[in-house]
This record gives structure tokens, sequence and C-alpha cells, in this order.
């Protein structure tokens, strides 16, 4: 499965129906299209290997200088991965895919990228809304 989205205004018109026409992805495909594996895994590796720091538990400066870093470098990794490796050419979803880092970032670690105490529905409800509207964004 391509990672490019396909609308439906890049489907010929009157060839939906011939077999093996290409088709425009429904909104559960675009969803997962939008937010890859590989993006969550990486950060996920590089946010765990950042936490094994023994300096990270005390030194709080330390802490917003590493996890940081990995959302950084993973919003790094991210474009040059998806437009060379998984063909996505959409600027829209490039957009989406790196704002969604972001919220994943927000919504799992929340409370440890901002110092602050963040009730976990916060994370949980921005990534929710987050999920919800960029599916409608990128149509």
């Amino acid at each position: 499965m391509s990672r490019q989205i396909i609308r439906a205004s890049q489907v010929p018109k009157g060839r939906g129906d011939a077999p093996g026409a290409v088709q425009p992805d429904r909104a559960r495909d675009r969803l997962m299209k939008m937010i890859p594996g590989e993006t969550v895994a990486l950060y996920l590796t590089l946010h765990g290997m950042a936490m094994t720091v023994e300096q990270i538990k005390t030194n709080a400066l330390l802490r917003y200088i590493l996890l940081w870093s990995v959302v950084g470098v993973v919003l790094v990794f991210n474009i040059p991965y998806m437009r060379q490796i998984q063909k996505v050419e959409d600027t829209k979803q490039l957009v989406v895919l790196q704002l969604a880092v972001v919220v994943w970032a927000i919504s799992l670690h929340g409370a440890l990228l901002f110092g602050a105490e963040i009730p976990p529905i916060t994370g949980s409800a921005l990534l929710v809304l987050f999920t919800a509207f960029s599916v409608f964004y990128v149509k």
C-alpha cells in the first residue's frame, strides 16, 4: 500500500467502475496513511533511549533538550522518508504528517515535554480532535 493519499479528484471520471481501476481512499485509509507506523516507532524508540540517560531524572533542562531533540530528529527524518521512500508528494499530507508527530509526542509525553503537570485528558483530547479533523483536511 502506497502512503500517498488518492483523492477523488485524482481518479479519472467514468473509469472508477472498471476492474482494477484506481479508487479514491476512504476516510479510514486516509487516516492510516497519515500516521505512519514507522514514524511512531522511531519516536517511541528514540524517546525510550533518551529516558535511559540517568541525569534526565534530576536535570529538567537536560530532559527538555533530549526529549525535544527526539521530536526534532523525527521531524527531520519524516519528510525525506515520506517523499523518497514512501513516494508521498502531496504537501497537505506532509504537513499533516509533521503535525501528527508533534500531536503524538504531546499526547504521549506532554508533561515531560512541557515540564508541567498536564492532565492526561488534555493529550488524549488533542489526539482525538487532531485525528478526527485531519482526515477531512487531506481529502
